[in-house]
């Protein structure tokens, strides 16, 4: 399942084309990308973000440790109150209870110190610490217990929503090869990508992850580039071409050779850019933190108004309204504010993840209260993320539904998303495909597939038996001599893919790849059609995108690393003004 990430931004600085999304420093700007057929670039829970030190939460050790003295603070705070009402044991109630105060909010206690031998502040922590000793003088100790349980829970309630949605992030990034193939005077052999020098020769086989930027050498093949491009359409390689780390190789054979060192490489910088966006300090405040910069120097001056003035103005007893000083402290810890902020924010990430959204943590939740500037990923995001057949043009001495079902019977025993979609669609014609009577098919990397097929298929074709069919882009009809019957209708070249059908009847071609580079087999060879495909727009993007700018947000842009064409016609179509195409993952942030 494709799912979506938001991260928060203020700058661009390395967009293409003069984006300026820096223009106006105050308007939060969020950028939704895409997980690029499985891929993303995605943000890390800043910890930062939550206004206090989450020094408990620095290892997994660390996060453990919390967890179980949680849980035993719990236990312990349980048993004070079974030994207090069932057994009315009075002194071992109130030492479980200062057990559960103390192993509950020693954290908050020592981080409120530190802040004041630091310079005052008075934060949520400092409050809750204050208020819980004076409940434990008044003799509140449940009171004292459980209101650092509750923070507690709320702590890692919240802890564990991010570290989860952050964990989904990761699993999306999955862009570095294990290992290199280097190809040596003895043969090939396995390294790890780290020791990829520049000038290395090294063997891409059908399927793995192209380990470093480079150059193809030797061979044909054809690259799903998603996860670095957002490109959707695969992306053909021949000898000559610039291939990308992080590219995943189709099903030719390729040699390259390394340009950089893996360090270098546009996978690594990609992965680079994730360490960065989690380490980078959020620049907002929790809301927890605001409210608490008003309320608590608030709640202790009156505090300390009321253990002062009467006495002085009255002279009652000191003692006497000191006392209710601290009961006044001890009611105005805002228990039900302390555990109710971090569940809105588990209940709210909690909700974005099932809706395919990933949010990198509360501070990035609540800047989307005052968004103004909303930037989107295109495959995936606005469009569904995968292929589909929107027409079919059959030369006019050719049967619709045949010419349908003889491009999908060339095409199913491919996994190639245009294969798979052009199979699809015979499918939802209920057409009946057979690989009876199918044979010398060949992938012809970076232009199509080619095979023969005769009468034992069962397709009604009106050509003699046996023929050979090609099926593939306009190059491929290039080399077959058939271009300009591809391009005579005006579809090639528009925003969409095609995949053209030719026909020989009556000849059996076994020739190989290098051979059919020569020219057609035949002068009898014919153009029988096209099909029209197409990553479609989501039913639902045009009516966000109007409810977004009915919400408040002034300036709507798509990102992409699909082509200008393609581009300006989804965004067009979704109803957005702004585009920038044929971007990398470090262009859109």
């Amino acid at each position: 399942m494709s799912k979506n990430v938001l991260k928060e931004d203020d700058r661009n600085s390395n967009c293409k084309d003069n984006c300026n999304w820096g223009e106006k420093a105050e308007d939060r700007k969020i950028v939704l990308t895409s997980s690029c057929e499985g891929t993303a670039c995605a943000l890390a829970h800043d910890h930062a973000a939550h206004g206090h030190d989450h020094a408990a939460h620095g290892s997994e050790g660390e996060e453990k440790l919390n967890l179980i003295l949680l849980f035993v603070s719990i236990a312990a705070f349980s048993s004070g109150l079974v030994t207090k009402y069932a057994f009315d044991a009075g002194s071992v109630s109130i030492a479980l209870m200062i057990a559960a105060w103390l192993l509950a909010g020693y954290e908050v206690m020592i981080n409120a110190v530190k802040k004041l031998l630091s310079g005052f502040i008075m934060d949520e922590e400092f409050l809750m610490s204050v208020a819980t000793v004076g409940a434990v003088i008044l003799g509140e100790y449940p009171e004292a217990a459980l209101v650092m349980i509750l923070y507690q829970i709320g702590e890692n309630l919240e802890h564990y929503a991010v570290g989860k949605s952050q964990q989904s992030i990761t699993d999306l990034l999955d862009i570095a090869a294990p290992y290199a193939n280097l190809v040596t005077d003895e043969g090939v052999r396995r390294i790890d990508p780290a020791d990829i020098k520049a000038g290395d020769i090294l063997e891409i086989q059908p399927g793995e992850l192209i380990p470093t930027d480079g150059l193809i050498i030797s061979g044909f093949s054809s690259l799903n580039t998603a996860a670095i491009s957002g490109e959707s359409v695969p992306l053909e390689a021949e000898t000559g071409s610039q291939v990308l780390s992080g590219s995943v190789n189709g099903d030719g054979l390729l040699r390259m050779k390394a340009e950089t060192v893996y360090a270098e490489s546009t996978a690594s910088r990609v992965m680079a850019m994730v360490d960065q966006a989690s380490s980078r300090k959020a620049r907002t405040e929790t809301l927890v933190r605001r409210f608490s910069r008003i309320y608590t120097p608030l709640v202790v001056l009156l505090a300390i108004l009321i253990s002062v003035l009467p006495p002085l103005l009255s002279g009652q007893s000191f003692f006497t309204w000191i006392y209710r000083g601290l009961t006044f402290l001890v009611v105005s810890c805002p228990c039900a504010f302390v555990i109710s902020v971090p569940l809105t924010f588990v209940s709210g990430l909690g909700m974005a993840s099932r809706h395919g959204v990933l949010v990198r943590g509360g501070t990035d939740l609540e800047n989307l209260a005052t968004l103004k500037t909303l930037a989107f990923d295109k495959t995936g995001t606005l469009t569904q993320g995968k292929f589909s057949v929107i027409a079919s043009h059959a030369e006019d001495h050719v049967d619709g539904q045949a010419f349908i079902a003889l491009a999908a019977t060339m095409e199913q025993s491919f996994t190639h998303p245009i294969a798979q979609s052009i199979v699809a669609h015979a499918d939802t014609l209920g057409l009946s495909l057979s690989s009876e009577g199918l044979s010398d098919i060949v992938s012809l990397p970076g232009h199509g597939v080619r095979g023969v097929i005769d009468n034992s298929n069962g397709l009604s074709l009106p050509f003699e038996m046996p023929a050979t069919v090609y099926l593939g882009n306009s190059a491929l009809m290039k080399m077959l001599g058939l271009h300009e019957s591809a391009v005579a209708d005006g579809c090639e070249g528009q925003a969409w893919t095609m995949s053209h059908v030719a026909i020989v009847p009556d000849y059996r071609d076994s020739r190989s790849y290098e051979e059919i580079k020569t020219g057609p087999p035949s002068t009898e060879i014919r153009y029988l059609g096209h099909i029209v495909i197409r990553d479609e727009l989501k039913a639902e993007a045009p009516h966000t995108i109007a409810a977004l700018r009915r919400e408040g947000v002034e300036r709507i842009a798509l990102l992409t690393g699909d082509n200008e064409v393609f581009a300006r016609e989804v965004a067009k179509e979704a109803g957005i003004d702004e585009v920038h195409a044929s971007l990398l993952p470090q262009d859109k942030v």
